[in-house]
């Protein structure tokens, strides 16, 4: 209590990007925003607690801006400030506590969240550079904050050498002293029984924070739920953090909980569910959540997609989820994370455990559904190489999925953060904690993996020179991996040669590979408008003079058709292509053996005539939407049109 008798005020900051989640916008004008389970969580541990819930004040159950943050503190007096940060709000977070602090110094400014360090030496310095800090919690905190919470209850009004003597009893929790001291209390135990945490779905707290966002005039037509239906992770897997629980046992919630706040995510309408799991999939009763999730929606129209990370060895049972989402129209992405293929880097990053072909397994299930995987990679892992980065890309190419890869980022508190870690693999990170450097790869590597990765998602995924590399590659030897290299760093080093190629990767390949995810690509708009034949025919002199290959009537084939299948403004709604060798049955056989690990038995000039028909269902060619293609990171870039080409290599058709 204040010296008044008034509670303390507690103001939760939850400031957002979508982004971030994966959930598939529809529109520029989608208004997302994600449920902020980690702080409900936090706060209903607190306000459903009857000895301190009567101490504190929690009229405010969100606060979605600075400005809306020191507001409340204006007007309500000092309180306490909580803030729970991952990658995408850590940095607005940080500035809101340096701004709560800056108004009013009592206020107690508490930081958990996976973002927010605890290796002894990284923690150490995260609270020196941000003094504004309070205190750091470390792992589960819901009973860590309930503690917290008592203390401060006794003492928020006394000065601040007083709450940090208070609070040296409190596990899980770093603090630094007012003499600069950095104080570490023991860790807190792990949470046994999940039952005792209180869900702030089933509370009313998710029902406030709707009903706030509603009435500070920001709209709620795009919203996803994060749904938590265990803890722990049996993997050990250097770059990750599963909540500090890696290598841990899985423990579950009760599914009558479960299937409560399954029931409450339809009956509000909620869009989009982000399974909070490591491995949703891997426990035997996550067939029967993934049915409810399936009998909610068809009963109350929501929630409509799905997003998780899958078991990386469970192909059958997902297979069993799958068909039952697919069944009642729940949208999925078909994704499967593999990181690496590499051997080295995998011992390097703990992960050789996971058993690579039930990866295969997986997207077998994929293909078999009618769907083509996203295969999620990550480029500037420990223990990568150049060599081994195009290795990784070509095993995607030849399986024909679709590549999503991300930066490798050193998550504060996983095992890659240790300092010990980074000075046997001598890491090096740039501003956003993007790994650019290691023993095995140099900065100047790093970024020649990063236009060889915009490059090959540019050609690849969006199809701009898929059907071409296919054909060099089971006709003249030329793996994909190392025509689009070649190719990428020729339009690096001389751009005046290869005009057409500068003009649309340019731009792009000039991104910084942290920034990737981000870059523009409105240098699609002038092909869009203008057509794709100068840009083929210019891979094809590059093709000749790099590699011998003439331009036969069989390799003229693959241009018409690889020009056919992009869209271009003008063009006709369907039409159908004349072609002087049969393309899409060259392609359908080659993609068939290419999964087989096989040759294709037959060369493209032993085909005869053959015709492609393309359609444009989805308005493609009429208008350039960047939003389509989304980010360069990966993702589905809705941009080839639809034809036979496409169903044979496992996308729409």
């Amino acid at each position: 209590m204040t010296p008044a008798g008034k509670p303390i005020p507690v103001y939760p900051f939850h400031p957002p990007p979508l982004q971030a989640t994966g959930v598939v916008r529809q529109s520029e004008d989608d208004d997302g925003f994600y449920l902020p389970l980690a702080l409900g969580l936090i706060v209903e541990a607190v306000r459903n607690d009857p000895d301190l819930a009567p101490r504190f004040d929690f009229s405010e159950p969100v606060l979605f801006s600075e400005e809306a943050l020191l507001e409340a503190i204006r007007t309500r007096g000092p309180g306490v400030c909580l803030f729970s940060s991952y990658v995408w709000n850590s940095v607005a977070n940080l500035a809101g506590s340096r701004a709560a602090k800056a108004l009013d110094a009592r206020c107690f400014t508490l930081h958990g969240g996976p973002s927010t360090p605890k290796h002894p030496e990284v923690v150490g310095r995260f609270l020196g550079e941000h003094p504004h800090v309070d205190a750091a919690v470390r792992g589960e905190g819901e009973r860590t904050v309930r503690a917290l919470f008592a203390r401060l209850a006794e003492v928020f009004e006394h000065e601040a050498e007083a709450r940090a003597g208070a609070l040296a009893e409190v596990p899980g929790l770093t603090l630094r002293t007012p003499s600069g001291e950095v104080l570490r209390t023991p860790d807190a135990a792990r949470i046994e029984e999940l039952g005792e945490v209180v869900s702030p779905y089933l509370t009313g707290y998710f029902d406030r924070v709707l009903a706030a966002r509603a009435k500070g005039g920001r709209g709620v037509q795009l919203v996803m739920a994060t749904l938590e239906t265990n803890r722990g992770c049996p993997y050990q897997c250097t770059f990750c953090d599963w909540g500090s629980l890696t290598l841990q046992k899985i423990r579950s919630f009760p599914i009558e909980r479960v299937r409560a706040e399954l029931e409450w995510i339809g009956r509000h309408g909620i869009h989009a569910i982000f399974m909070g799991d490591a491995n949703f999939g891997m426990l035997a009763r996550d067939l029967e959540i993934a049915e409810v999730i399936a009998e909610v929606r068809q009963r109350l129209g929501a929630p409509r997609e799905v997003v998780a990370n899958y078991a990386k060895n469970g192909s059958e049972q997902l297979a069993k989820i799958f068909a039952c989402w697919q069944r009642s129209d729940v949208t999925f992405e078909p994704t499967i994370s593999i990181q690496t293929q590499d051997a080295a880097t995998l011992r390097t990053i703990r992960r050789s455990n996971i058993k690579q072909e039930r990866y295969l397994e997986l997207s077998d299930v994929y293909r078999s559904m009618g769907r083509r995987s996203r295969i999620h990679l990550m480029m500037g892992l420990p223990g990568q190489t150049l060599d081994s980065w195009k290795n990784d890309l070509q095993f995607v190419f030849q399986r024909q999925e679709e590549a999503q890869i991300f930066p490798t980022r050193m998550l504060p508190n996983s095992p890659m953060a240790d300092p010990s870690y980074v000075a046997e693999h001598r890491l090096r990170i740039d501003d956003s904690d993007t790994v650019i450097e290691s023993a095995t790869f140099t900065e100047a590597e790093w970024r020649e993996m990063g236009r060889l990765t915009c490059a090959y998602l540019i050609h690849q995924n969006w199809a701009i020179l898929r059907y071409l590399l296919m054909h060099l590659q089971w006709e003249h030897g030329l793996r994909a991996a190392d025509v689009i290299h070649a190719h990428t760093e020729a339009v690096t080093t001389r751009p005046d040669e290869l005009p057409e190629a500068a003009a649309l990767l340019g731009p792009l390949l000039a991104v910084p590979p942290a920034q990737l995810c981000g870059a523009d690509v409105t240098p699609f708009a002038r092909f869009h408008a203008g057509g794709w034949r100068p840009f083929l025919d210019e891979v094809a002199r590059f093709v000749e003079a790099r590699y011998g290959v003439a331009r036969t009537p069989a390799f003229e084939a693959v241009l018409q058709a690889q020009e056919a299948v992009l869209p271009r403004a003008g063009a006709p709604v369907g039409r159908a292509i004349e072609l002087a060798h049969d393309v899409v049955e060259y392609v359908r056989e080659g993609c068939a053996a290419m999964l087989r690990g096989e040759a294709p038995t037959r060369r493209l000039a032993d085909h005869g005539p053959g015709a492609l028909r393309v359609a444009d269902p989805h308005g493609r060619n009429r208008k350039f939407e960047p939003l389509r293609l989304r980010a360069v990171t990966g993702g589905d870039p809705g941009w080839e049109l639809e034809s036979a080409l496409a169903a044979a290599t496992g996308g729409a058709g």
